[in-house]
């Protein structure tokens, strides 16, 4: 008899359980609960012992809940916990003023601090458990020669994790007052958790669930990778399919509770998985299960390397043709030289996890803070057009370039600094001593991991909308400057007023052929001098936390509301459109199919970019069935990696099906689309992003 009720009578049950723990819980008690945890936090003259012990009080009292289709339990009151400490105290912190505020509200920059984009060193909690890391803050109290700082530290991380040992405790309690043999199950796993490291898959797999609520949820440092979960897994398959303790089936099902738990917590940003290059027998069960679940979340990180086998390649490849898009693949050299670029030693490919959508961080060595800011680079030319309305002469297109150019400098320059000045206050605005209780360094060091404590402790900056920029230099060019069908400042004009009466113009510089994506070679070295310049004021410049900054060329969805900002722009783009996504070509823009897309992006140097970088490309059906379509979407791969790529992502879908789903969203509910760094439903999508979706589709 299998020890839990099997996954397909649950199933239903168990979606939207993290929701109506919101709707159901008592919101008079919860607020009452948050004043007592203020009250707390302000008591202690260090802030890091403040928190702790908030911590600990939280999890002692936090309201649970129970849902007997579930076999991992971790349900409670996700409202008015200590992450609510770092908001408050961040709003009473920190005011923006100066240049600073006036560019954030001119739609140019977003610069702050960045709590999140975050993965604890999940070995490590795994080998130790909950208990192991408890005994190992009170050996670091007993040393004689520790600061009053660090016995703080010390003493914070040991009453956090004695609030999780107590959390576990009254799970444990919870779920074993119901007969459900479900509940029973997950009673037994919380006990063995409550006395020392998880010994078993179903424990392990508790572990995880029970850690990722407390730091992402109640601590408030967002979690955003779970690891490379196959490695981490397959010792406990291993031992338990070896000794019977579980059968393969019933593996399996455990395999589909863990994965299809996550997909129910429905979370605003995803909570990827990286699987390993090198894959074992519980890599192929994760993904054949997930495949067969028809989920969109959590989504999956392929590292790529020579190691991995050509198996798993060709399994994911399928998958995506199938409708499974959740995947983006990543290019473990591009990735390790980028990161050795800015000092951070990357031994191999298990050395870092993928944190979010694809930043990658050292594991247990590095708090990269991956969007701490945003630079809208089509902006900086709208500055620079406002300047010729105001008088400004600008005699060549090297001037205008270098102008554009000084203004995207200023907008670097001013995020640094705001940044830096939010992150020199790290220590009283923010602490984790959750998070930090995975890191060895933080240990070693006594030092909270927001005060420096990893080895790495660095900082990010995102600058989008390269092909919209690139593509309205160019036009600036041609139209003043090569054919003088226009000076500058008629061209500003002609700008502030969105085109208006000159739509035949408009029409032709939106269908010049000279635009990034195509293998232009003007438009491709623009785009590759811009990364550059880019790489050259940003890379490696100190932060405020000891460490240095990292650039990223992905945009996500800030192309809609940026771009919102923005005025028209002289490629032939509309006033309040969307700049261009990612490494990706203006929207319709790249004519030339996707091997002369990709060849205008390889001619960048994607190791200048240790933040990350991606290119989306849409595959039409038809150009991909049968054993043939699987190799060329291989080969597709092969040759932008083998260029010097980043990161890939896939879509197989052809644009009459997106159509026909935007007119009947019923009979396509199931549609999935990679949309820039997480999966969704297409018909869930707001028609202004299924809209540009689909224009992206024109040239199938």
């Amino acid at each position: 008899m299998m020890k839990f009720s099997p996954f397909a009578e649950n199933r239903e049950k168990m979606l939207g359980q993290y929701q109506r723990v919101l709707e159901e819980y008592n919101q008079e008690r919860s607020e009452a609960l948050f004043s007592e945890l203020m009250a707390i936090y302000d008591s202690e003259p260090y802030e890091i012992l403040g928190k702790g012990k908030a911590l600990k009080y939280f999890l002692e009292r936090v309201e649970l809940f129970v849902n007997e289709a579930d076999i991992f339990a971790d349900l409670s009151v996700n409202e008015n916990t200590p992450l609510r400490i770092r908001k408050e105290v961040y709003f009473n912190f920190h005011k923006k003023k100066g240049e600073a505020k006036s560019l954030t509200n001119k739609g140019a920059i977003f610069a702050n601090g960045d709590y999140g984009h975050t993965s604890p060193d999940w070995e490590r909690l795994l080998n130790l458990g909950i208990t192991g890391l408890i005994s190992e803050a009170e050996q670091y109290l007993k040393k004689a020669d520790i600061t009053d700082g660090q016995r703080a530290f010390y003493t914070s991380v040991k009453l956090s994790y004695e609030g999780i040992l107590a959390f576990v405790k009254r799970l444990c309690d919870e779920v074993g007052k119901s007969d459900a043999q479900n509940c029973k199950f997950a009673a037994k796993n919380l006990l063995a958790l409550t006395k020392g490291a998880p010994e078993n898959i179903a424990e392990a797999m508790q572990l995880f669930f029970i850690y990722y609520v407390v730091q992402q949820k109640h601590d408030g440092a967002v979690l955003r990778s779970l690891g490379e979960v196959d490695t981490l897994l397959y010792p406990y398959y291993v031992k338990n399919l070896k000794s019977g303790e579980f059968s393969d089936e019933e593996l399996r099902e455990l395999i589909r509770y863990f994965l299809f738990k996550w997909y129910t917590m429905k979370q605003e940003a995803n909570i990827p998985f990286d699987l390993s290059d090198k894959s074992n027998e519980l890599t192929y069960i994760i993904l054949e299960e997930y495949v067969k679940l028809g989920i969109h979340d959590p989504k999956l990180h392929i590292k790529c390397t020579e190691r991995t086998p050509e198996k798993l390649i060709k399994f994911v490849m399928n998958a995506i043709r199938s409708g499974s898009s959740s995947f983006v693949f990543m290019n473990h050299r591009v990735i390790k030289e980028s990161l050795e670029k800015i000092g951070v030693k990357v031994d191999g490919a298990e050395d870092y996890t993928l944190v979010g959508c694809y930043e990658p961080l050292v594991v247990g060595k590095e708090l990269a803070c991956t969007v701490n800011g945003k630079i809208s680079m089509p902006m900086a030319t709208e500055l620079v057009m406002n300047d010729v309305l105001m008088g400004k002469s600008i005699e060549t297109y090297e001037d205008f370039e270098n102008e554009v150019k000084a203004v995207i400098k200023h907008f670097i320059d001013v995020s640094v600094e705001e940044i830096n000045t939010i992150e020199k206050k790290y220590p009283k605005i923010f602490q984790s001593p959750t998070l930090s209780g995975t890191f060895e360094s933080c240990m070693e060091k006594g030092l909270d991991i927001y005060s420096g404590g990893a080895v790495y402790n660095n900082s990010s900056i995102c600058c989008f909308g390269l092909a919209t920029l690139v593509d309205e230099l160019l036009a600036v060019k041609n139209i003043v400057y090569t054919d003088k069908t226009l000076s500058l400042t008629e061209l500003a004009n002609t700008l502030k007023n969105n085109w208006h009466g000159r739509e035949e113009l408009r029409l032709a510089m939106k269908n010049s052929i000279q635009k990034y994506g195509n293998g232009y070679p003007e438009a491709d070295e623009l785009a590759a001098d811009i990364v550059r310049f880019l790489s050259e004021n940003l890379n490696g410049r100190e932060n405020g936390r000891g460490g240095v900054y990292r650039l990223g060329l992905f945009s996500i969805d800030w192309i809609f509301k940026y771009g919102a900002a923005l005025g028209a722009s002289a490629d032939g783009r509309f006033a309040g459109e969307p700049v261009s996504k990612n490494l990706s070509a203006s929207v319709g823009m790249d004519r030339k199919g996707i091997t002369g897309l990709m060849r205008s992006v390889l001619k960048q140097d994607h190791t200048l970019a240790p933040n990350g970088a991606v290119l989306d490309i849409s595959l039409h059906p038809t150009s991909v069935s049968g054993e043939e379509g699987i190799e060329i979407m291989k080969s597709l791969l092969s040759l932008y990696f083998n260029g010097g790529g980043y990161a890939l992502q896939m879509n197989v879908v052809g644009r009459e099906t997106l159509e026909a789903a935007q007119k009947d969203p019923e009979k396509y509910k199931n549609l999935q689309i990679r949309l820039c760094g997480w999966n969704v439903y297409f018909t869930e999508l707001d028609v202004e992003v299924q809209n540009q979706l689909i224009e992206s589709m024109v040239n199938q």
